[in-house]
């Protein structure tokens, strides 16, 4: 299952989104407020994907979070804003930003974004720099017969 964390400045939105989801079928762990409750749910909840508003309660923005986010995390961050605006759309060209939605959210629309944000995060190694190390079938044939 999908998790996602919601971040928004309007808590009564970010829990419309949620129950949104879940009855769509992804898990929601949190909705917070601010940049900063983000950046802590993105660590300590490790989300498939991040929902996000521009807009956060607090000193710092959506673009700000989603910056830390992603340079800890690699975590995909999908915007969500009410009306699309000049200001809004220069901003988010600074951000590591997944996909734009626009509120009202059409289900099937936020439904397939996320899962391919997930999908998307899946295929990418994690910040830790560790990278996957591939190996050849043969490769793993000889380790086996040489150790035996």
């Amino acid at each position: 299952m999908t998790t996602v964390l919601i971040a928004g400045e309007k808590l009564s939105v970010g829990f419309d989104l949620m129950f949104t989801l879940e009855k769509l079928g992804f898990s929601v762990p949190a909705v917070v407020g601010s940049a900063e409750q983000a950046i802590a749910g993105a660590m300590t909840l490790a989300p498939d994907v991040v929902l996000m508003d521009i807009d956060l309660r607090g000193p710092h923005d959506g673009v700000e979070a989603a910056k830390e986010i992603h340079a800890r995390t690699r975590i995909p961050i999908v915007f969500y804003v009410p009306s699309p605006d000049d200001v809004s759309i220069a901003r988010l060209r600074e951000a590591p930003l997944f996909a734009l939605l626009s509120l009202p959210l059409d289900e099937n629309v936020l439904s397939e974004t996320l899962q391919r944000a997930a999908i998307a995060a899946q295929a990418r190694p994690k910040k830790s720099g560790s990278v996957p190390r591939y190996t050849r079938p043969d490769e793993d044939e000889s380790k086996k017969s040489s150790s035996g």
